[in-house]
């Protein structure tokens, strides 16, 4: 590429906004495809427009195709259904007022009855942002607030409910964790006043604007879109059915290529990208090695560190410019003992404090609901063992930490009293 265009790539990548995971998508597969072929990016055709992709086959005669990226996420629908900030902003509230927050859940309701196939858009319930205190957290809010303060082990609850709100938010002393609840609003009830069709049709002009003979394609990218990762919808439409609409109402796209990156969590948890696709009309005169290229990218994609809702989260917070470090995680043995390479670093940089340091790995006195663990580096010390090796072991998946394994000796006498050997006679 030119450094124009890396440059702009680096620029987008270093916004750690949400708007960074188009950019990130982009090198991703502008990568991926350079694996499996020729890749141009952003060529100069005859036309004003410059699509992302210019894919070249090697094996001749050369086949070929243009392609644009786009990212998708909710980001449009949570605007305009802002729960978490409503449910956040109550967290906050009874906190800061000293109150325990795992015992208040919040319900939303919608207009449940009126989602279905060419219905209305779901919707919650709920005011927008600017009318938070105004319509929730009033006088009325604090009063309910106030009565718990006074009675801590009554169940109470509280409504409030118009022509545009229908929330409930109730307290129980015995609830183990905060909960919250609400209609499902991202459905798709329309094939195509949705954000999915929205960003395929945008890409529609780019592709027919360079004016260059050549199969099109749009690769679809996860950037936080429940739709991609959700295809069953009974009473409603899923994402397949909208690309196929889309290709229909558009034969000159060949083909709709997207990824989404599945997470799972706990036992067997793994990440891994997921294409999918949409064959159009004209797609049988692809050739069979441009068919034989896609087929390959799952092969050479990197491994995902985490789906794009995480990825997001993670922007948002105060290390959005830091990959993921392995906090939290330690391995014991009798001689040996692995820990991050990065927070050990922090801790000896000064970053985290040696109480940040002993809560991220429960060394003591647990809050409620965790368990604390033993200190295991005093726990060799006791053992009057001393450090004697430290190596730090890379990651298979090039992972944003390593580990560090510290090996320890048989017991010292450096720094207790001596002993008698047991092999003493």
């Amino acid at each position: 590429m030119r450094r124009g265009q890396l440059k702009n790539h680096v620029e987008r990548l270093n916004q750690a906004d949400d708007s960074s995971l188009d950019a990130e998508w982009e090198v991703v597969l502008l990568n991926a495809f350079s694996k499996v072929g020729g890749v141009r990016h952003e060529p100069k055709f005859p036309g004003p427009k410059k699509p992302d992709i210019h894919f070249i086959s090697v094996s001749e005669p050369h086949q070929e195709f243009i392609a644009d990226i786009a990212t998708i996420s909710d980001r449009g629908i949570e605007k305009q259904n802002p729960i978490q900030p409503l449910y956040q902003q109550m967290i906050d509230i009874v906190k800061k007022l000293g109150l325990r927050a795992n015992s208040f859940s919040m319900r939303a309701e919608g207009n449940s009855g009126e989602i279905f196939r060419e219905g209305a858009k779901p919707r919650l319930k709920i005011p927008t942002h600017s009318k938070f205190e105004k319509d929730v957290f009033n006088e009325k809010f604090y009063g309910f607030l106030d009565e718990i303060s006074k009675s801590p082990n009554e169940q109470r609850g509280i409504g409030i409910k118009n022509s545009d709100t229908d929330i409930a938010i109730t307290y129980n002393p015995a609830q183990r964790f905060a909960g919250l609840s609400h209609l499902s609003f991202k459905q798709i009830t329309s094939l195509i006043q949705n954000t999915v069709y929205n960003r395929l049709e945008e890409k529609v002009g780019k592709l027919t604007g360079a004016e260059y003979k050549a199969p099109l394609a749009v690769i679809l990218c996860d950037g936080g879109c429940s739709y991609l990762g959700d295809r069953h919808h009974p009473s409603t439409y899923g994402i397949d059915d909208v690309i196929r609409y889309f290709l229909n109402q558009y034969p000159e796209i060949s083909f709709v290529l997207t990824f989404f990156v599945e997470q799972h969590f706990g036992h067997g948890a793994y990440r891994k990208v997921i294409p999918q696709l949409y064959k159009g009309k004209f797609f049988p005169s692809i050739g069979t090695d441009i068919v034989n290229c896609i087929s390959k990218l799952v092969e050479v994609l990197p491994i995902a560190e985490r789906n794009a809702v995480n990825a997001v989260n993670h922007l948002k917070s105060i290390r959005q410019n830091e990959g993921r470090d392995f906090i939290g995680g330690l391995e014991v043995s009798n001689s040996e003992i692995k820990i991050s390479a990065r927070v050990l670093l922090d801790l000896l940089a000064g970053r985290i404090t040696q109480e940040d340091f002993f809560k991220a790995y429960k060394f003591g006195p647990g809050e409620e609901g965790e368990w604390p663990s033993s200190n295991p580096f005093l726990s060799k010390l006791k053992q009057r063992k001393l450090i004697t090796e430290i190596n730090v072991e890379k990651t298979e998946d090039e992972r944003d930490d390593d580990w560090l394994a510290i090996r320890f000796s048989e017991p010292d006498p450096a720094i207790f009293p001596f002993v008698v050997p047991n092999a003493a006679k």
